[in-house]
Parts: structure tokens; sequence; C-alpha cells
């Protein structure tokens, strides 16, 4: 009897650990050319009089001088916020300084990839969430899309 009620009490704390399991997963774009690249990504979230709060919270927007990987940019104390413009209720408009990486979205469990994103221009050039998954390098739980 005694086995039995530890066997369904570890089993319960199992199922509530994975269940509340969430995995960092972060997107970042590098920009290795000598030019300054101009990047539109056009987002899910729903148009609201909070819209810049909510865009805000949900893309990181944060750039560092220097091509580095996901695990460097996170110890780096030089992280700078970009600044943005909303050309529509759905788009924003940045520019992607030469030799930089800039973390668009911090999120858990591809959220950026489920919702957050729709699509992302970069020079004329219109990525969709598909493209941009398979044209990027995949670190771990993070990916990089680089522009050369």
């Amino acid at each position: 009897m005694i086995k039995k009620k530890l066997n369904l009490f570890l089993l319960v704390t199992l199922l509530l650990t994975l269940y509340n399991c969430t995995i960092p997963t972060d997107f970042y774009i590098q920009n290795s050319t000598k030019t300054t690249q101009k990047i539109e990504i056009t987002h899910s979230l729903k148009p609201s009089s909070k819209l810049k709060n909510a865009v805000l919270k949900s893309f990181s927007l944060n750039t560092i001088s220097g091509i580095h990987n996901p695990r460097n940019f996170k110890q780096k104390k030089a992280v700078v916020k970009l600044l943005f413009t909303e050309t529509s209720d759905s788009t924003l408009v940045f520019y992607a300084k030469p030799n930089t990486t800039i973390q668009i979205a911090k999120s858990s469990n591809y959220r950026w990839t489920n919702y957050l994103i729709k699509r992302i221009t970069i020079n004329s050039e219109s990525l969709s969430i598909s493209q941009l998954k398979s044209k990027s390098k995949r670190i771990k739980h993070d990916y990089i899309y680089k522009i050369d």
C-alpha cells in the first residue's frame, strides 16, 4: 500500500515537473556585411492602444557590436536596445549596423516561430518563418540568421 502511494506521488511529481518545463529559445540576426541592413518584422500581435508595450515585451531587439554566438551574447555587458519604428499595426522596422549581432526575440519553447513572427524582410528579401528557420543556423535551442 505504501509502495503504491509512493509510486503515485513520484509519477505525479514527474508529470508536474515535465509540464512546467520551459526551454529558452532565442532568435538572432547577425549582420556580417559592411553595410547597414534594413530589417522589417511582420508580427502577429493583435493591434491595440498598448501595442508598443506588447512589442517591447515580445521582441528584445538588443544589439551588440561584433559577431557573437548566443552564449557569448548573453554574457556581454555592452548590449544596447535598438530603436524601431512601426510602419503599420503589425510591422516594425529597424536597421542593423555592419558587423553586429541582434537578439530579435527572447522567448521560450519556440514561441517566436509559433505565433510571434509572421515574416521578416531584409533589404527587400521577404522570408516566412519556415524559410527563416531553414536558412538559419541552430545552436542548441537558439536560431541565428546570418546576413552575408
